[in-house]
């Protein structure tokens, strides 16, 4: 019964331990939540404050990095500043320089109180300054010359010379009306030998500072005191006498009749034509062994004339020289046939070989030319060894001579009024008168003193946002110009009258020969404006960006434009300008048919904006040698020309260490095709050319390129409205016999937007072609020269550790 009861309880029981058991399970959830909420609310409150904790270090670093630039900026201030100390301290010192310069006006050379007559000249030994009076010609005087009437003259064809040698002279020489005032006073006379000297007004009992040109060509003695003969048939040369050489009549320019200076070996290796010798000739037999070497033509011809001469007409002979490498010039004692077969040489590319009969005979100008560079002299006893000589000459040499040659024909001897001119240089030259300068250009020049926002913003590019903090302390605090005439009295010393140019006739007020000096002296000379990096220490790009350094003293460039009715295309150029630093000043070409417009925003970039207005509209003005440059750098751009201000820095600095050369972005060159030249502008491993709408050149070029070179090549330019850039390079390169020089990866340059340009018309490949032909015959020569390389900063590709920075960023 018990256990029957105790049965029914179980269920009972079950259910009550289920309940207790459910009841606990709910207390320990209810706790379990509320530790879960206690947990999360404490989580919530940390997490909050972290937040808080997290913003105050983010706040921290916030200011950090504020702190930080700041403190950078403050450096790359003081940086400036100390920069802009350093370049006024510099400005300062230059201009000084130049407002009290060293050399002071020389006083005054005095007459001796007793200058004797000499009435016999042979009967002393009369140097330059014993019979010249250097009282009349002091050095800032310059050259001037006083030309005698020519009314005695009685022959009319000589008085139809005197009257063209007079004429030519006026336009070269510093002629004065007062004959007081001359250095020179300068007679011409029929024959030298019957001259009466009482007819002479200023001839002061013997002559002194007179030069007498003698118009017979005969070899005639005339005892003329202290003055100096002038003519070609001197029969004593005596030290202050002027041997001229018999001129070439030409009805052409030498240019149109000269063969090419290539191929350098011709058909024949060695010509000589003359007339019968003298019976009995010892030469004779030596010329028939030189006739049986190879390539050799020695010929006789029976013209009748005296021995030795040359026959035929002047056509015949030319034509026969022109197929000789070297041509024979056999000189016995008549001058005028020497100097008649050696201009003819000259003329023809065949190099003279002079052989004299008994020493050396004078030649032409032998005072200041050095005829050695372009001719080989000879005494007669060397004729069986001339074989061997002539093979031994290796075919630069052979071309240096031909072109030499063909220097001092164009430059000295090309006309009779251009051989009397040289003459007189000779004798300016030898009494240490500089010459006279170049004039510079002037055109209409209007200053542009109101500027405005830039109608045209500068085209978007992220390397020109990148690049635009680059040599911002180097700005100039005002424009420098670089110094003029720097060598005027040291300019004699220049072996100028052979260096192929002008430079012995005229002279220019930059010179593109400067010296560099020792690198020590920058630090010795304190006046001297250079400006080293890290004062002498050097350093990477961050001290490199606050210095220009280089081997000369600190200097500036000017910007030239050409610019043709695009205007809102030049306004965008020059704004791209703004702050660049060396900046002397821009000058505008305007080429435009109209005037310039009174509603043309001029953009504010830190520098003096000038435009020019020249006299007509050609592309030769570009390389006029205006007055407004003061600088010997110029930068030529296109008016659509789009460069960082990095890009023409750097073009910059590496024009200042290639001062003779064209120093720029977009490269050419000229290519050898079907047996003709052709310019090229693929992508190519060499270049010849460099275009002159990018690029810097020495402003001493412009003056040659447009009052030295022959005029054909201006003429060429304007009748296609093209080439003056490819004009450019055949000038430089055959003065310099140099390539010119690339910088940076810049092939060309694409304006997108632009009016149509000049170079996208038809046939402007076909002229180019053209003009490289063309020029090629003008020269004489192609003189354009391969280079296979560019120039980028040191730096450039280079791993640096991370606290050292490049030259350049992009360069």
């Amino acid at each position: 019964m018990i256990s029957s009861r105790k049965k029914a309880f179980e269920p009972f029981l079950l259910f009550l331990f289920s309940y207790f058991c459910y009841f606990n399970s709910l207390q320990s959830e209810t706790e379990l939540e509320r530790i879960k909420n206690s947990v999360k609310i404490e989580l919530r409150e940390l997490e909050r404050t972290r937040d808080i904790e997290q913003k105050k270090v983010e706040n921290v670093r916030k200011n950090v990095l504020a702190e930080e630039q700041h403190l950078k900026q403050l450096k790359s201030d003081v940086a400036n500043y100390r920069g802009q100390i350093q370049a006024l301290e510099r400005e300062l010192w230059q201009k000084a320089a130049i407002q009290n310069p060293p050399v002071m006006p020389p006083e005054r050379i005095l007459p001796p109180l007793d200058i004797p007559t000499i009435p016999f000249r042979a009967n002393i030994d009369c140097s330059r300054g014993d019979c010249f009076d250097y009282t009349r010609c002091p050095l800032t005087g310059g050259f001037p010359v006083y030309l005698y009437p020519i009314t005695h003259i009685r022959d009319d064809a000589k008085r139809r010379r005197a009257d063209n040698i007079q004429n030519g002279l006026r336009q070269m020489l510093q002629i004065v009306e007062d004959a007081n005032t001359a250095c020179i006073w300068f007679f011409i006379s029929e024959r030298v030998d019957v001259l009466d000297t009482a007819l002479i007004e200023h001839w002061h009992g013997d002559g002194r500072n007179h030069v007498i040109l003698d118009l017979s060509g005969e070899s005639s003695w005339a005892d003329i005191g202290r003055a100096s003969k002038m003519g070609t048939g001197l029969a004593e040369v005596l030290p202050f006498d002027l041997l001229l050489p018999e001129s070439i009549i030409l009805d052409q320019p030498i240019w149109e009749i000269s063969p090419l200076m290539t191929p350098i070996h011709r058909a024949h290796r060695l010509v000589f034509q003359f007339s019968a010798p003298p019976a009995g000739s010892v030469i004779v037999n030596q010329l028939a062994l030189l006739k049986k070497q190879p390539d050799n033509v020695i010929e006789p011809i029976p013209c009748g004339a005296k021995p030795w001469a040359n026959c035929g007409t002047l056509k015949e002979r030319l034509e026969f020289l022109s197929t000789s490498t070297f041509s024979l010039v056999l000189v016995e004692n008549n001058f005028a046939d020497v100097s008649e077969r050696l201009l003819e040489s000259l003329l023809t590319g065949a190099v003279p070989v002079v052989l004299s009969f008994s020493g050396l005979l004078p030649l032409p100008l032998d005072g200041v030319i050095d005829w050695s560079r372009a001719s080989l002299q000879l005494p007669l006893s060397r004729l069986p060894e001339l074989s061997f000589l002539l093979n031994s000459m290796t075919s630069g040499d052979i071309f240096d001579m031909r072109r030499q040659g063909r220097f001092l024909l164009e430059e000295y001897f090309s006309s009779e009024v251009k051989s009397v001119y040289s003459g007189l240089q000779m004798l300016r030259h030898k009494i240490g008168v500089i010459p006279n300068p170049y004039e510079q250009s002037q055109g209409v020049t209007t200053n542009i003193e109101k500027f405005y926002p830039p109608t045209l913003p500068a085209e978007p590019n992220f390397l020109d946002e990148e690049a635009k903090d680059e040599f911002v302390s180097i700005q100039s605090l005002s424009p420098l110009p670089s110094a003029v005439f720097p060598q005027n009295y040291t300019y004699l010393i220049k072996d100028y009258f052979n260096s192929v140019g002008p430079f012995a006739h005229k002279m220019i007020d930059v010179n593109i020969l400067s010296t560099p000096l020792p690198s020590e002296e920058k630090f010795y000379d304190k006046q001297l404006p250079f400006d080293p990096i890290c004062g002498g220490a050097g350093g990477d790009g961050t001290e490199y960006q606050n210095a220009l350094g280089g081997n000369f003293p600190r200097e500036e460039f000017t910007v030239v434009i050409l610019t043709y009715k695009r205007d809102d295309v030049l306004i965008g150029t020059l704004s791209r300008l703004v702050n660049q630093p060396h900046l002397n000043k821009v000058l505008v070409v305007w080429n435009s048919p109209y005037s310039i417009p009174d509603s043309l925003q001029w953009p504010a970039i830190g520098a003096p904006i000038e435009v020019v207005i020249p006299e007509k509209n050609s592309l030769n003005n570009r390389f006029l040698p205006f007055k407004n440059i003061e600088t010997e750098a110029v930068l030529s751009l296109d008016d659509d020309t789009h460069l960082r201000r990095d890009e023409i820095e750097f073009a910059f600095r590496t024009w200042r260490e290639n001062r003779d050369r064209i120093v720029g972005f977009p490269g050419r060159h000229h290519s050898w095709e079907n047996g003709g030249w052709f310019y090229n502008s693929n992508h190519t491993c060499e270049l010849s050319m460099v275009l002159t709408g990018a690029a810097f050149f020495h402003k001493q070029y412009s003056y040659l390129y447009s009052s030295w070179q022959p005029p054909e090549v201006k003429a060429l330019v304007d009748e296609f409205m093209n080439c003056e850039d490819i004009a450019l390079n055949f000038l430089v390169s055959h003065l310099t016999r140099k390539p010119p020089v690339k910088v940076t990866s810049r092939w060309t340059f694409r304006c997108l937007g632009c009016p149509e340009a000049l170079s996208s018309t038809d046939g402007h490949f076909n002229e180019r072609h053209y003009c490289i032909k063309r020029l090629t015959k003008i020269w004489g020569y192609n003189p354009l020269l391969y280079t296979g390389y560019r120039v980028d900063s040191v730096l450039f590709k280079t791993r640096l550790p991370h606290d050292k920075q490049k030259c350049f960023k992009f360069i």
